[in-house]
């Protein structure tokens, strides 16, 4: 019987240990793959943690921010490097670990966040976890990201799981490393072509109630913009 079970301990640790293993394989491959990224979301990101550049004007925001913001403008008319870092879906969660990020490594002379009239609504739109989708890949490559955004005990547990952190995300690495088709490069911009296939959209839900917790994160931005002298502009752009 004694055997049995030293035999059953055994089995069990080679199982756990074939798992971290494969589990350690597995991250470090995507970790790799999503820093090597040729286009897209990915694309985006890792060269705003990775690149290393210095910018002048930073442009931050959702759809909005994406698709208005022409970096080369800014950069014509001021004379100033800039980035379009903006990305769709995202609220201040997001915009708080990119700014916090830069500013240990870079002094900007300017954020420029659009920002919306429900931004500092209690809604899923633009929250933690939409945050967090874009930024888990990151999170053994730019630890600082957990930090910011404060995850958590039982979240900084699970996202110790390099195949829980990447679920679900494996075919949009794959499609931005193999089935790559952009091949220009707006400076975080990204323009539409031809003509809206809808009217103007219509924002007629009932007002939530204001989120605390957003509001001590666009407090924090205020402030850490203040601390290094960086000039903040908030900006209300046109709907699409």
């Amino acid at each position: 019987m004694e055997f049995y079970k030293k035999r059953l301990v055994l089995q069990i640790g080679i199982v756990i240990a074939a798992f971290i293993m494969i589990d350690w394989a597995f991250g470090k491959y995507f970790d790799i793959k999503v820093a090597e990224t040729n286009c897209g979301t990915y694309k985006k990101i890792s060269e705003y943690f990775f690149s290393r550049k210095n910018y002048d004007i930073i442009i931050m925001g959702n759809s909005r921010a994406v698709h208005q913001y022409i970096p080369t403008v800014f950069e014509n008319k001021l004379h100033s490097k800039a980035l379009n870092a903006g990305m769709e879906g995202t609220g201040l969660y997001y915009y708080n670990v990119l700014i916090r990020y830069y500013l240990q490594f870079h002094q900007p002379k300017m954020f420029i966040i659009d920002i919306n009239n429900r931004e500092l609504e209690e809604s899923v739109v633009g929250d933690k976890y939409t945050a967090v989708k874009f930024l888990v890949p990151y999170f053994n490559t730019v630890p600082e990201i957990k930090e910011i955004l404060d995850l958590s005990l039982p979240e900084r547990i699970c996202f110790t799981s390099n195949l829980y952190r990447y679920n679900t995300k494996f075919y949009n690495i794959y499609k931005n490393n193999v089935q790559c088709f952009e091949d220009s490069d707006f400076k975080g911009y990204t323009p539409f072509y031809g003509n809206a296939k809808r009217d103007i959209r219509l924002y007629n839900d009932a007002a939530k109630p204001i989120d605390s917790e957003r509001i001590s994160i666009l407090n924090s931005i205020i402030d850490e913009c203040k601390k290094r002298n960086v000039k903040l502009l908030f900006v209300f752009s046109p709907k699409q």
